[in-house]
């Protein structure tokens, strides 16, 4: 399925005039909420200490995300024990294209992170760039390539070494589906050999149902899957879930759950 880094590397034109899909966007999250929220509150579930057997109740964290009138992500706050420990802000274009994201950790301010997105003509990512408190670019996603029908991109992770030169370690060739969700992504090592694969599957209404990631070690091994995960949700009357869980040997463990305002 999809292209290989290496038949994507030989493609002719990276910039085609071809009408192309919207590329996954690296740092989104709710691709798949319904309806137009205002707010969501989600908490999750943590293994309950000194109990006999395994139960779960919800921990002490919490993540509030706040959308715009577009419908987009504005801002998300993550807390534990009522105390903020970091914030992130989202910033777009025009097109709704995300531009940056902002991330503060802790109360402590001095501390942050910051991703600047850059796009071409045609609305595709053309870089990443990290940079953290000190203004240093600390990681970057590069070179950018994309099939012609828009299902398959590959691109670059740069990391800065010592300030002198940039060193690559691996490149990363993701697969989307008709409605433009990641399906496969596949991690190459420096020699180009591919090591690491990941799958994706969704249900009916666009959540991630179960993934897994494989493994090899060199050419002539095959692939052995080293994680498998299974998940499940309740839903309100939108569709938007409110109660995920994870399947762990025919048992639902729960994982989060949300509360959703409108």
């Amino acid at each position: 399925m999809g292209l290989s880094a290496q038949e994507i590397e030989k493609m002719p034109d990276r910039h085609s005039s071809i009408s192309i899909k919207k590329t996954h966007d690296f740092f989104q999250e709710y691709d798949s909420i319904k309806g137009n929220p205002t707010r969501i509150v989600e908490k999750s579930y943590g293994r309950a200490k000194k109990r006999r057997y395994s139960t779960f109740k919800l921990s002490k964290w919490k993540t509030i995300y706040f959308f715009s009138k577009n419908n987009l992500i504005e801002r998300k706050t993550n807390y534990y024990k009522g105390e903020k420990r970091g914030d992130w802000l989202y910033k777009y274009d025009e097109k709704r294209n995300k531009i940056s994201e902002m991330t503060i950790y802790g109360v402590d301010k001095g501390k942050a992170s910051k991703n600047k997105i850059r796009y071409d003509s045609l609305g595709r990512i053309e870089s990443i760039k990290v940079y953290y408190t000190t203004n240093e670019i600390s990681f970057i996603k590069t070179d950018f390539i994309y099939s012609i029908n828009g299902d398959t991109v590959s691109y670059k992770n740069i990391q800065p070494i010592y300030r002198k030169k940039d060193t690559i370690f691996s490149r990363v060739v993701e697969i989307f589906d008709s409605l433009n969700r990641i399906i496969e992504r596949r991690y190459f090592d420096s020699d180009e050999l591919l090591k690491t694969k990941w799958n994706f599957y969704y249900d009916k209404y666009g959540n991630l149902e179960s993934f897994n990631s494989q493994f090899k070690d060199s050419e002539e091994t095959e692939f052995s899957i080293i994680d498998w995960r299974i998940f499940e949700y309740k839903y309100d009357h939108y569709g938007n879930w409110v109660l995920k869980y994870q399947l762990v040997d025919k048992k639902r463990i729960p994982l989060a759950r949300r509360e959703i305002e409108y």
